[in-house]
């Protein structure tokens, strides 16, 4: 599968990406922090002249389509800062997190779930996007097929594990 990058400027490489949008200037990425490739060429043209081909490489490693579990969502909690940690208890009203990651457990994926916690537990992009490579995820595939035309979106949380190619 051909993945696609638009960008406004020439890149040799991303691994210095901004994982979300300043909200101050600009809405927040729809899907939740990442660098966004489409499956559609010419949707990627609409974010600048430079466009770019990304292949997956043996070691990159996909987000299952599952629902999440209790167990990976404690995980994840753990990843937070311990301040976030306090800052999610307290606006939740309760002293330990189980009650209410059995809320975020009722989610359709677990990549639902994890953004979900999103801004809810983790204040900051890059530290979300490093709990989730800890987690043992480098991207995931979202499958659109609302859109019009229907289209996937590569999220990409480890930009290093890609190989990129310029196409125009």
């Amino acid at each position: 599968m051909s993945w696609f990058h638009g960008d406004s400027s020439p890149r040799g490489d991303f691994t210095d990406q901004r994982w979300d949008r300043d909200a101050t200037v600009a809405s927040l990425l729809e899907y939740g922090p990442g660098l966004y490739f489409t499956s559609d060429i010419d949707e990627a043209r609409n974010y600048g002249g430079f466009v770019y081909e990304a292949e997956l490489l043996p070691s990159f490693r996909l987000l299952p389509h599952r629902k999440p579990s209790l167990a990976k969502l404690r995980e994840f909690y753990v990843l937070a800062s311990e301040e976030d940690r306090e800052i999610f208890l307290s606006n939740w009203g309760v002293t330990a997190p189980a009650p209410i990651l059995k809320k975020y457990a009722h989610q359709d994926t677990l990549y639902d779930a994890l953004v979900a916690l999103y801004k809810d537990l983790f204040r900051s992009a890059d530290e979300w996007v490093e709990a989730v490579r800890q987690l043992g995820y480098d991207g995931v595939v979202l499958h659109l097929s609302k859109r019009e035309p229907p289209r996937e979106y590569l999220i990409v949380w480890s930009p290093e594990r890609l190989r990129l190619t310029r196409v125009e």
